[in-house]
């Protein structure tokens, strides 16, 4: 018996034990752990980190990686994209947009509108209007 802690030898294994933690040296496995964040080399992989980030580069993917949006380049698509909207052109399509009113001409169909009521006159039918009461 240890008169200290009223522990048998057997079980408490002074000999083994980290007298900081109170771990098991079989268990904690200090050499293989990182003091900074005391976590395994093995799980950590440093190796592998980024230190910026903290995450994998297998998972990060760093060299395809845009520094100013951190988005991927296979996803983010800068090629097609509109720097000013960061939209991607084909989902713009911005040869077909008012600049005015960031429509689509098709949706819009700027020719059919009144640009007083900003009414597809198709709907308003202006000419059966009664101008004083704008009833039908």
């Amino acid at each position: 018996m240890d008169p200290d802690t009223g522990q048998n030898y057997s079980n408490k294994r002074t000999g083994r034990m980290d007298p900081d933690t109170v771990q098991n040296y079989s268990k904690k496995r200090t050499r293989r752990m990182d003091s900074d964040t005391v976590q395994n080399y093995s799980n950590k992989r440093t190796g592998r980190i980024d230190s910026n980030t903290v995450q994998n580069y297998s998972k990060k993917r760093t060299r395809r990686m845009d520094p100013d949006t951190v988005q991927n380049y296979s996803k983010k698509r800068t090629e097609g994209m509109d720097p000013d909207t960061v939209q991607n052109y084909s989902n713009k399509r911005t040869g077909r947009m008012d600049s005015d009113t960031v429509q689509n001409y098709s949706k819009k169909r700027t020719g059919r509108m009144d640009p007083d009521t900003v009414q597809n006159y198709s709907k308003k039918r202006t000419g059966r209007m009664d101008p004083d009461t704008v009833q039908n």
